[in-house]
């Protein structure tokens, strides 16, 4: 797991295999993002910040 920021927000990405996953706690822990084997496969429409 590692902490980085994402449009101003601080973000967590967990990884497990080919899977990776980044959450914003402080955004409701809402996924921004989720990888399968390197492709992005959750629709991203305006970001974090809407």
């Amino acid at each position: 797991m590692w902490v980085t920021q994402q449009e101003g927000v601080a973000v967590w990405t967990l990884r497990d295999g080919e899977l990776e996953a980044t959450f914003a706690p402080g955004a409701g822990m809402v996924c921004s993002s989720l990888r399968h084997a390197g492709d992005e496969v959750l629709g991203q429409r305006r970001g974090l910040g809407a």
